[in-house]
């Protein structure tokens, strides 16, 4: 074997070692929606609302957790347009997500409304259709994937051997450098190396246990009683009586 081939070999095992440990990255998400009022009767034209948070995805040897860099519980209040001084209280909607890939397991803490749930389901292959297609974000060299369906772009980084990412995304040859789902764009800003003892993995525990199918039963019915569209929470329709 030669010196150079040698060499090739013995620097992908050291990567690979190192990106075996603990792994923090920071990602921006951006969330588009469109909000509708109804005032006294009269319907308002939709407007349109970008919400920006920090997300942080904690990796370690194929188990990770996915959560808010601050809790957004808080509410969030959108100005309306037209009228000074009116904003729309909107629920931030945190969402904690726990992947094991040994296990094939993924739990996450979500919200409909104020209530929170707790759901248990096993991890989903993607069957992602690899794109010979390159583009530089925020100076990783990425390359592109789609799910099975279509409807999931995943930009990943092959100089970065994690098959992980956002939310319950997981599965390239590379870490997800960029993701975009329905109305939600995700970008890795920072990749850093961190302690076990500092920034531990854990399973999310809070909610009202159940599976992936009485979630989103449990949502749509929300939503039909509100009137909302369930176009994945791309659109909001809010009742505002003045007095």
């Amino acid at each position: 074997m030669s010196t150079k081939k040698h060499l090739l070999i013995s620097l992908t095992l050291v990567s690979s070692s190192l990106f075996a440990q603990n792994m923090k990255v920071v990602y921006q998400e951006e969330m588009r929606s469109f909000v509708q009022m109804n005032m006294s009767g009269s319907t308002s034209p939709k407007q349109e609302h970008v919400s920006k948070k920090e997300m942080v995805l904690l990796y370690n040897n194929g188990e990770s957790v996915y959560e808010p860099v601050v809790n957004h519980s808080d509410e969030e209040a959108v100005p309306v347009q037209g009228s000074p001084g009116m904003k729309i209280v909107m629920m931030g909607n945190d969402v904690k997500v726990y992947k094991n890939q040994k296990a094939k397991e993924v739990i996450s803490e979500e919200f409909i409304m104020d209530r929170k749930f707790l759901i248990v389901d096993s991890l989903k292959d993607y069957n992602w259709q690899l794109i010979n297609e390159d583009r530089e974000i925020n100076g990783y060299k990425c390359k592109k994937a789609t799910d099975k369906s279509g409807q999931t772009t995943a930009w990943y980084c092959l100089d970065v051997p994690v098959n992980d990412g956002p939310y319950m995304f997981w599965g390239l040859p590379g870490l997800i450098i960029q993701l975009e789902h329905q109305n939600k764009k995700v970008t890795a800003t920072n990749i850093a190396q961190v302690s076990d003892s500092e920034y531990p993995i854990e399973k999310p525990k809070e909610g009202k246990k159940v599976t992936r199918k009485e979630f989103d039963e449990t949502m749509m019915k929300k939503m039909k009683e509100m009137g909302m569209p369930s176009a994945g929470g791309a659109n909001v329709k809010v009742n505002i009586i003045q007095r």
